[in-house]
């Protein structure tokens, strides 16, 4: 599971670009709206698509439920295939979540900081929906591997660039 994540690395070049151009492509009253630190649940945050190449939108982090104020904010790639919720919007509307890295919990409810050490940014996988004009994102999560199951049952899909770039060229 993801339940939190990092959008802020003084140091990154890379993020400095996607926030720079995030700040070219949209109006001071709505920047003003935009989490650029630790991103959690139902924040309006930067996401990428793919549009000639990956490109910032906003969006808010989690579905709305049709029958309560809840959101949905992580999607399981296992059952995501045969899901009527999540189906359409993994075949045609995919996205990627840039960060510096994510947060676990574990079960003493520790939080523990994921990145990649060699890494300036890490990628996760999401899926997106447009409503009412508004964006909203899930992230993709997966059994957790090896290393992870240290600390908690599931992790996000994580990928570097290229495999983000090719994940969002795949949709239909």
């Amino acid at each position: 599971m993801c339940g939190r994540y990092l959008f802020n690395d003084h140091n990154s070049h890379k993020l400095q670009e996607i926030i720079d151009e995030t700040k070219q492509k949209y109006e001071q009253a709505v920047l003003e709206l935009v989490s650029w630190d630790e991103i959690y649940p139902s924040a309006c945050s930067v996401v990428m698509i793919y549009q000639e190449r990956l490109v910032p939108v906003l969006m808010n982090w989690g579905y709305p439920k049709w029958n309560s104020k809840n959101i949905i904010i992580n999607a399981r790639t296992e059952h995501i295939r045969d899901s009527q919720y999540f189906k359409d919007d993994y075949l045609r509307n995919r996205c990627v979540i840039a960060c510096t890295g994510f947060y676990e919990w574990d079960q003493e409810k520790h939080r523990h900081f994921i990145k990649d050490p060699q890494a300036e940014l890490i990628y996760l996988a999401g899926i997106y929906r447009i409503i009412d004009n508004k964006y909203y994102y899930c992230i993709l999560t997966k059994e957790a591997n090896e290393q992870m199951r240290i600390i908690h049952d599931r992790m996000p899909v994580v990928m570097d660039e290229n495999m983000a770039i090719k994940y969002c060229l795949s949709a239909i």
